[in-house]
């Protein structure tokens, strides 16, 4: 029995394709047979040869742009991303909408592909650690993660990418750029998906609940992190000092006790601070603000701790006992100043 294979159809119209050369196929350079040993002009590194050079610089160049499309000018790694970025361009009707989402494809593969979003299907595995995918091109790209394989480098800073859309985001680092702006704000964010939990905040949605305590967070990423806290796993340790830390933002932030950076001046008296929030406190010392108001009396206080510790005078809690007197109070500070009247005299 013969299956027909569906084939894309034929394209209405003709892409503008520019191919611009890598740097080893530039005119000129590799013109001339020399007589002295080949230098590289990145590496300055020597070769034999113009072959062996021509080699050296195209690996060099393997994560450079070839393709850039003519219509607006966005580069790409292949022909195969181009072709199928100039779809974009053409006024045509998409044939195959999908019936859950209503989101069209040009060819009806892509629409079965996608609907396996909805169904849940993900008939490819990893033959490494059995994670499964929707689609093959998934499982290549996620077989990286256990070679190691990052071919897709960035020019500004050298940094390396699994995927090509990873490099296109982390471009946008260096060029500034934040193309997804939120329509509630107007905050402008470089990833789509740091949009979409940015718009939590203003619908008020936490759709990520923990099990353990049922704390709900806007982003699935910092319910794992949360989950460390139940866990006891620290999995970022400090090369420093071997302390370890649950999230890697705090260990970027306790790194800057070895190195002295602190990067968070304050404008108006020049103090530094190893952390955002701590400017952010200090930062009342100069505007007077004092955000949280106690129902109670009235009272205002600049810092979360102290308001907690003068609710704590309204509630009568005291939740820090004495050793020897059975006395409580409302804080350490306050526990330590009482222990030293049970302290033997010194001078006895």
């Amino acid at each position: 029995m013969l299956i027909k294979t569906e084939e894309p159809p034929p394209e209405e119209q003709p892409i503008n394709l520019k191919k611009v050369p890598a740097r080893n196929q530039l005119p000129g350079l590799w013109g001339q047979r020399a007589a002295e040993p080949q230098k590289s002009p990145g590496c300055r590194e020597g070769f034999k040869g113009q072959r062996d050079l021509r080699s050296h610089e195209g690996s060099a160049d393997r994560a450079e742009a070839l393709y850039i499309c003519g219509e607006c000018g966005e580069s790409f790694w292949g022909q195969r991303e181009l072709r199928a970025h100039g779809g974009t361009h053409r006024r045509e009707t998409t044939a195959h909408p999908c019936g859950e989402c209503g989101k069209s494809f040009r060819y009806k593969s892509r629409l079965l592909i996608h609907q396996r979003t909805h169904s849940g299907q993900r008939p490819h595995l990893c033959p490494e650690c059995g994670k499964s995918f929707a689609h093959p091109d998934y499982v290549r790209v996620h077989q990286r993660i256990h070679t190691g394989e990052k071919p897709y480098r960035c020019g500004h800073c050298g940094k390396s990418f699994i995927q090509p859309s990873h490099l296109r985001l982390h471009l946008r680092v260096h060029t500034g750029e934040k193309p997804h702006t939120c329509t509630e704000c107007g905050k402008s964010f470089k990833d789509p998906s740091h949009l979409r939990v940015h718009l939590h905040v203003h619908t008020g949605e936490k759709p990520h609940g923990c099990s353990d305590c049922g704390k709900t967070f806007t982003d699935l990423s910092h319910l794992h992190v949360h989950q460390r806290v139940h866990t006891g796993e620290k999995p970022h340790p400090c090369p420093d000092c071997g302390k370890s830390f649950n999230n890697p933002s705090y260990l970027r932030v306790h790194r800057r006790v070895h190195t002295g950076e602190k990067p968070y001046g304050c404008s108006e008296c020049g103090r530094s601070f190893r952390e955002s929030s701590a400017l952010t406190k200090h930062r009342r010392i100069h505007t007077g603000e004092k955000p949280y108001h106690c129902t109670h009396c009235g009272k205002n206080f600049r810092h979360s701790f102290s308001f907690s510790k003068h609710q704590r005078l309204h509630a009568m809690e005291k939740p820090l006992p004495g050793d020897d007197s059975g006395g409580n109070f409302t804080d350490a500070a306050a526990l330590a100043k009482h222990e030293q009247t049970h302290r033997p005299d010194p001078c006895d």
